[in-house]
């Protein structure tokens, strides 16, 4: 059944406000809301609405446009001068050289190995003499005798030394005798029935040895007797300038030439004439040294003769132009400008690449140097009939302990 619709009747103000407020205020309607319908009659008033949302912010500005570049700055001015600083330390080689054979002795006296103080400068503690009663060493400070290998024998006495270290040594005597350290310690052997006067190598496995009656070549494992380059003669001195080549020489002034190997007689210069000693800076450079032609009362005068690669020359008025200078038993020289040859009467003559001069070594007039040998220009030895004496480049000293030494040689290093 259709239900007759109420009619609102008009009359005074509408009361919906105040019971919306009151609604409103316990939570039972959205406050600001006009859901009931006033009696026909006056207008209602509407409550207040709440507070709208905040807004969003605004979008952030445009990049801004790139700025003009900057002008330089003003140029400053110079500094002032910087002082000088202090002087650097000496560098490493800048300082004066000490220690080496031949130089200044370090502080404290020291030298390299192998080498001793003699009060001022270093020299050689690694040199070997013979004498009549046998081979010494000297180990810087006292001469010693060293024994054969396995044996209590110590060393006999042999004519000549040369070798190729200071562990790789021989010495050479009479009756074909050889001595050898080859690095284990000191052997002995007959390699022939001459007497052996000289010996010479240019390594370890190219050494020859000269006698009155027979060559003799080590190859490295074995010495082998080589016939002479001229029978009946004495051969004094040898020198290699290299495996396979060098010289010879002797009494009679024979002389004779290893070229590959095999030697060639070259002749003798006349009776009267001896070598004694053979040295050479180069193949190209070869000094010979012995006796030239007795002459009435004054004897044998000195003979020095140089090959230059091609010819041998006679020299001697050189140095001994009044031919009164007494022969020359052996030379040796630290290179091409500093040579010494030794003799009798006490003379040492030296070759300074430009000009001979003789030396006064305090040898007396009576002694005769039989050896000379050395490691440098400032590191020479000579022996003879009154010992041995050291030159440091400076002066000349004697060397005490040895009485008459024949032979002499040391390693140049």
């Amino acid at each position: 059944m259709k239900t007759a619709q109420k009619s609102r009747t008009n009359g005074g103000p509408g009361q919906s406000g105040p019971i919306l407020a009151a609604l409103c205020a316990l939570g039972l309607v959205a406050c600001g809301s006009a859901t009931l319908h006033a009696p026909d009659g006056g207008a209602g008033s509407g409550g207040a609405g709440t507070a709208g949302a905040t807004g969003s912010g605004g979008a952030g500005g445009g990049a801004g446009t790139t700025g003009l570049a900057g002008t330089g700055g003003a140029a400053g001015t110079t500094g002032a001068a910087g002082t000088s600083g202090s002087a650097g330390t000496t560098g490493a080689g800048g300082a004066p050289a000490c220690g080496a054979r031949g130089q200044a002795c370090c502080p404290g006296a020291v030298c390299n190995p192998r080498g001793t103080c003699d009060g001022t400068a270093c020299i050689a503690a690694d040199v070997w003499a013979s004498q009549a009663d046998g081979t010494y060493n000297f180990n810087g400070g006292t001469w010693a005798q060293p024994l054969f290998k396995s044996s209590s024998m110590p060393l006999s006495a042999v004519n000549a030394l040369w070798g190729t270290s200071a562990t790789y040594i021989v010495g050479v005597g009479a009756a074909g005798l050889v001595l050898q350290n080859t690095g284990t310690g000191w052997t002995k052997q007959t390699v022939s029935t001459g007497d052996f006067t000289a010996v010479g190598g240019a390594n370890a496995s190219e050494i020859w040895a000269v006698s009155d009656s027979t060559f003799a070549h080590w190859n490295g494992s074995t010495w082998t007797p080589v016939a002479l380059p001229q029978t009946n003669n004495v051969y004094r001195a040898i020198w290699l300038s290299g495996p396979g080549e060098g010289w010879a020489g002797g009494d009679y002034g024979d002389y004779a030439q290893l070229t590959g190997g095999a030697w060639t007689d070259k002749g003798h210069a006349s009776n009267g004439y001896a070598y004694y000693g053979i040295w050479g800076s180069s193949a190209q450079d070869v000094y010979m040294v012995g006796n030239g032609h007795s002459i009435a009362n004054v004897g044998d005068p000195l003979l020095v003769r140089h090959y230059d690669g091609t010819t041998w020359t006679d020299i001697s008025s050189t140095i001994d132009p009044n031919k009164a200078m007494l022969p020359l038993h052996a030379v040796w020289g630290a290179d091409a400008s500093h040579i010494w040859a030794v003799g009798e009467g006490g003379n040492v003559v030296y070759w300074n690449g430009s000009l001979w001069t003789s030396l006064l070594t305090g040898a007396g007039t009576s002694e005769t140097l039989q050896a000379v040998w050395g490691s440098g220009p400032r590191d020479v030895w000579i022996a003879g009939t009154a010992g041995v004496r050291h030159f440091n480049g400076t002066a000349w000293s004697q060397i005490p302990g040895l009485t008459a030494p024949v032979a002499l040689w040391l390693s140049a290093n």
